[in-house]
């Protein structure tokens, strides 16, 4: 997220670099869980790592809504307007 104030951007940046970790966290859960039977053969493991990975998002979700948003909001509304019509 540009943003000429520093608190913004650098709260955005910080959300940026924190998604990094999480991605390929996913991409090893999928990869995993994708292959034609894995689930099957392990239900109680895909149960426990879901939990975990969909735990992980939602309070991802809950940080951004509760810190990132406000805060671009805040930000966006001391920007002047644009007449792009």
């Amino acid at each position: 997220m540009a943003s000429p104030d520093p608190t913004t951007a650098g709260t955005a940046k910080a959300f940026f670099d924190e998604m990094g970790g999480l991605a390929p966290t996913f991409h090893a859960f999928s990869a995993r869980w994708i292959v034609p039977g894995a689930i099957a053969a392990q239900p109680h493991a895909f149960a426990e790592e879901s939990a975990a990975i969909f735990a992980t998002l939602a309070a991802r979700i809950a940080h951004e809504n509760e810190e990132l948003y406000p805060l671009a909001d805040w930000s966006s509304a001391d920007e002047p307007e644009s007449d792009a019509a």
